[in-house]
């Protein structure tokens, strides 16, 4: 033990924590916490320092401590600081206290790690961490009090996954059935259910599905539309809609300061990668509290097994633009550029594509166009996935024309376009397209036979004079 604890009266720090608003009520909390310290520690101890958070105890400790406005909780205890004060103020010589003390070893971290590295830290500069629910004692077997605390942290530690477990179970089997989670998102409304659990429902507890919402639904079909059949670009669908936002009203932002009163290609982008507008209820698209709202991999949504609600954009439809989405990104829907100083536009700007995929840019050289391909010097940071590419590919915009214009006149406008499609369908491999026939035939077959198999129980029925029909009519 530190000399200091060995002096009649001792200083002591307190450090409290507690969960946001929505978890408890910080005020409450924290009044009891400081009230179980002081009964704890003995009558010589006082404590001098108040350290406490309101946050969450899984936080990583160099994000511990940032927390804003304190004074909205009406706490009344003068606040010195948070973890991270404390931990700087324990480095230096003048510090206001001996010890520290906490309710318990939870309200210092729920995570072992995090817990043991602000004991460590406190260790190292002779500043004992207390808790109010195990012995303060200044003798006795330091071996016995370092295994009832890593006992506690680890108790705390398997509460709070236990728990998150169990509530991400809940969250799951809710979706799963059917009920939406959050806002709606926008060409839906929530329609009101009564909670299937008697209980919760006479509480006045409810569920929500989605719906439907008017003008709003149709502009989603609108927008699906415009991007499969017709290619258009986000900002270009944002113009559009803009022209008319009476027929297409703008989406609202949960906070009413970041609304903009108008379309942007950041909107119709969020709204075209939904999936809940396939019908599907689908979950865990964000990881909102644990990585700050970060993008889930598709592979960690949680979908419902059918469709719940009625669907504003095809699943086929979502499908092949998500398909598609890749080979578009980055281009625009004319061929002028944005730039301000730019003085030369492209006429096949974003459509010429080099053999490895990507897509080639246009270069004005020696009085000729050119369009080129030069996948190594786009590629940093990233393991090359092009080392077998030529250092630059490129190729003259009038050859590409007269390809194309050789095309439309022979296959598309020629007198013999009829022939070359007929030799060029002979030579197709329609395999596949034969199976997909024959596994459509045989579904029609099967279909066939079950409605014929229901119409013979329907008329059993309806002609039946055994007991079972009788009664059946009558019912």
């Amino acid at each position: 033990m530190p000399v200091a604890l060995l002096r009649n009266e001792v200083r002591v720090a307190f450090l409290g924590r507690t969960s946001t608003d929505d978890q408890q009520d910080p005020r409450q909390s924290m009044l009891r916490q400081l009230g179980n310290c002081k009964a704890s520690i003995p009558e010589s101890w006082v404590i001098v320092a108040h350290f406490y958070d309101v946050e969450s105890g899984r936080m990583e400790l160099n994000q511990r401590g940032r927390g804003e406005n304190y004074e909205r909780y009406d706490i009344p205890i003068a606040r010195d600081g948070g973890v991270n004060d404390l931990l700087d103020e324990a480095t230096h010589k003048g510090r206001r206290f001996d010890v520290v003390i906490c309710e318990s070893v939870s309200r210092v971290a729920r995570r072992t790690y995090e817990g043991l590295s602000i004991e460590r830290e406190l260790e190292w500069v002779e500043v004992p961490l207390f808790a109010s629910n195990e012995p303060i004692t200044l003798t006795g077997s330091r071996a016995q009090r370092i295994l009832q605390r890593r006992i506690n942290q680890s108790v705390a530690e398997y509460e709070v996954l236990n728990t998150l477990e169990q509530s991400w179970g809940g969250l799951c089997t809710h979706v799963r059935e059917g009920w939406n989670i959050g806002k709606p998102p926008y060409g839906y409304k929530a329609k009101t259910y009564r909670h299937p659990n008697p209980t919760k429902a006479a509480k006045g507890q409810t569920k929500t599905r989605l719906e439907p919402d008017s003008i709003m639904a149709e502009a989603v079909t609108q927008i699906a539309t415009w991007r499969h059949h017709q290619g258009l670009g986000y900002g270009t669908i944002a113009d559009l809609l803009n022209a008319d936002l009476a027929k297409y009203p703008p989406p609202q932002p949960p906070s009413k300061a970041r609304a903009r009163g108008a379309w942007s290609k950041s909107s119709v982008c969020d709204l075209l990668r939904n999936p809940k507008y396939t019908g599907f209820q689908v979950f865990n698209r964000r990881a909102t509290r644990s990585k700050r709202g970060k993008v889930n991999s598709p592979v960690l949504w949680v979908w419902s097994p059918e469709p719940v609600h009625e669907p504003l954009i095809p699943k086929w439809m979502f499908d092949e633009m998500a398909a598609k989405r890749r080979a578009r990104q980055g281009s625009r829907d004319d061929d002028a550029s944005v730039h301000s100083t730019a003085t030369r536009t492209y006429l096949l700007r974003g459509m010429v594509v080099d053999a490895c995929g990507r897509r080639m840019y246009g270069s004005f050289r020696n009085k000729r166009v050119y369009y080129m391909c030069s996948a190594r010097s786009n590629n940093r940071g990233r393991p090359n996935r092009y080392s077998d590419h030529a250092e630059v590919v490129y190729v003259r915009e009038d050859a590409i024309l007269e390809g194309i214009a050789a095309f439309f006149a022979d296959r598309v406008f020629g007198p013999e376009r009829r022939a070359l499609l007929e030799a060029d369908l002979a030579n197709v491999d329609d395999r596949e397209a034969e199976e997909r026939r024959a596994e459509a035939e045989r579904v029609e077959r099967a279909l066939a036979d079950i409605e014929r198999r229901q119409a013979a129980i329907l008329r059993q029925a309806q002609d039946g004079e055994d007991a079972f029909s009788r009664g059946l009519r009558q019912t």
